[in-house]
């Protein structure tokens, strides 16, 4: 086999058209680096598949928005507030339940769902719910500390019948409480207990 020399790399330059044979060469190897890696910025998606390793090619795909979100909910989750406790096992004397207090609206509330109200299977369930809700917001509106509230109401329908009810709990006497009022009509009958229970 010859030599290359001159001669006949501008014989070979003549076949091919004007083009030299070293200018081929550059141009395959820097298309080869572009495509690998180049000296410009790699995309995000490629770092991100570099980064993974084998998982990428074996078909687990991570999107780039899912990345990013993470991310950003990590730097931007507040953190955790810690308190202190308080070592308290009653309440202060300002902040005790007084079921006076609570009498006057619960009578107030009775009135004025049932005054005048006819005793109906299909609505009554509706309005049992309805009174205990607005019961349970006017106690909450007294912002009594540290106290569970538990309404309950019961609704009848008055007839010849005759009606005791009971209720029992198991509870601290001194912190806890509860007050229980009635109503009835010439259709039906109804009694609302409020208990207030303290939360140590």
């Amino acid at each position: 086999m010859a030599a290359l020399s001159e001669k006949n790399l501008e014989g070979f330059e003549k076949q091919s058209g004007g083009l030299s044979l070293r200018a081929n060469r550059r141009n395959s190897i820097a298309s080869r680096r572009s495509s690998d890696s180049g000296p410009g910025p790699v995309p995000m998606g490629r770092r991100l598949s570099r980064s993974l390793g084998g998982a990428h090619r074996e078909g687990a795909h991570v999107g780039l928005k899912s990345a990013m979100s993470s991310s950003t909910a990590i730097s931007h989750s507040k953190p955790r507030v810690q308190h202190e406790n308080t070592y308290r096992m009653a309440p202060e004397s300002q902040d005790r339940f007084l079921p006076f207090k609570c009498a006057k609206f619960i009578d107030q509330i009775l009135d004025a769902h049932l005054d005048g109200a006819r005793y109906e299977t299909a609505t009554v369930g509706i309005l049992t719910k309805r009174i205990s809700e607005d019961l349970k917001f006017r106690v909450k509106e007294m912002k009594i500390p540290r106290y569970k509230i538990v309404c309950q109401v019961f609704i009848g329908s008055k007839g010849a019948q005759s009606l005791q009810m009971a209720s029992r709990a198991l509870w601290d006497d001194k912190t806890d409480s509860h007050v229980s009022r009635s109503f009835e009509n010439e259709s039906l009958f109804a009694v609302a207990t409020v208990h207030c229970t303290y939360f140590e």
